[in-house]
Parts: structure tokens; sequence; C-alpha cells
């Protein structure tokens, strides 16, 4: 459409108290749309819990909104809407058994919650050891390890218990553990496609746009991020 084609001032930091001064800077610089990203008025994307600029919620950003559709500018929301941040409540302090899991591990032993080697009875060769993105699911505990052993018996070694302020316990032999599907971006975790956790982020975002647009855009940022098999239909989508 028409409207796609506009130039847009993309704007992370707006707020109810500087909102005007964005709109200036919009008309001096010849932009037809101010392009907000939900990182203006949240903490982060999952559940898009308001932040400290918007202590009023919804009512903040209505006043955003309202201010630049009265300037006579269009306005667009910016959203990452398949994964989630990592100090999301999605992640911590109790992990949510819907973010998805690239692979399937199984403990070889018995684990106390102060161990630093996770034995496996599966070879983790080939997965990743890029920093940020080396996190384990385990039960309700987070577990971030500096390498792992290839050659039986097969291990996450270095671990850190607890991680991103969830609990460490100890678990039994035979127990399952998840490899995460930590972003390329490692501040974020993907969503499981096959449960309804996207379903639940859906409605968050619907209310918003709801209670503040409507939208002339939106830009689903991360289409391509979605697991397999859905990041095609849903980019394509």
């Amino acid at each position: 459409s028409a409207l796609q084609r506009l130039s847009y001032l993309w704007a992370s930091p707006p707020d109810p108290q500087n909102i005007d001064q964005y709109i200036r800077w919009a008309k001096l610089g010849g932009f037809r749309m101010i392009l907000l990203s939900y990182k203006a008025f949240s903490k982060g994307a999952g559940h898009f819990e308001w932040n400290d600029r918007f202590p009023n919620g919804m009512a903040d950003l209505k006043r955003v909104t309202d201010a630049i559709r009265a300037a006579g500018l269009k306005t667009g929301l910016h959203i990452h809407y398949n994964k989630v941040a990592k100090t999301d409540p999605y992640v911590t302090p109790v992990p949510d058994d819907r973010l998805h899991a690239v692979r399937t591990f199984t403990l070889a032993s018995d684990l106390t919650a102060d161990a630093a080697i996770l034995p496996m009875r599966e070879d983790p060769a080939g997965y990743t050891m890029d920093k940020g993105r080396r996190l384990l699911k385990l039960g309700k505990e987070l577990i971030e390890y500096e390498s792992y052993s290839t050659r039986a018996p097969f291990q996450f070694a270095g671990c850190r218990r607890g991680h991103l302020g969830t609990h460490a316990a100890s678990q039994s032999a035979g127990t399952k553990l998840g490899l995460l599907d930590v972003d390329t971006w490692p501040d974020f975790i993907r969503l499981d496609q096959n449960t309804d956790i996207q379903d639940e982020v859906a409605r968050r975002l619907a209310d918003i746009y709801r209670q503040t647009g409507p939208y002339e855009m939106v830009y689903f940022d991360g289409a391509e991020d979605v697991h397999e098999p859905f990041w095609y239909h849903t980019a394509a989508s």
C-alpha cells in the first residue's frame, strides 16, 4: 500500500514527557510516520510489562499515540513477537515449559544442586558454543554451560547453576533437560510454536493494539527466527 512506502522515524525512547520532541524531529526530517518500538514502553518481549517511563501503562502509551496522530503523523508499532527476553517472566525466576528446545538430553546419573558437571547419555557434538547461547533447562532451573565433551562419558562442564535468577535443584538420573533455542541475538529465547505460548503473546499484543491503535503499520520483527518447520510459512505470511 501507499502507507508502506512512507518514510518513518524509528523511535525507541519516546515517552509521554518527550513525545513532542520526537514529533518535531519527524516533521523537520520530512518523515510521515513515527514507528514506536516496544522497547520504548515495555521492559521486553514476552509479557511486554510496562517500564518505568510508562507508570500509567496503557493510558500513557495512548497519550503518546494520540499526540502523534493529533500532529498529523501516522503511527507504527515495532514488535518482537515470537521470542522472549531473558529478563521476562516467561524465563525467570521460573522458566516456562513452552520455551523451545533444539534438543533434549538425559541425565546419566543423579545430580546434586551444586554440581558443575552434568553427565549425559547422549553426545552433545555440534551444539552451540556461542557466548550467551549455551543455555540448558533442567526442570525449573536454567543452567549455563562452559563446554561439553563429545567423548564418553558425555557431559556438560563448567556449569553455572541457577542461571538467570532460577533455583538450582538436585535431579535424578533419567531426567530430561533441553538445550534452549537461544536466538543468534542472545538477548532472546524462541517460543515453541507447537504450544499455546504464541497465542498468549498474541493476545497481549492485540490488547495493546486495540487500546492504543490503530497503527498504520506493524513491523513483525524476527519472523525469520521461528524454529523449524515454521520459519518459512511465518515469514512468508
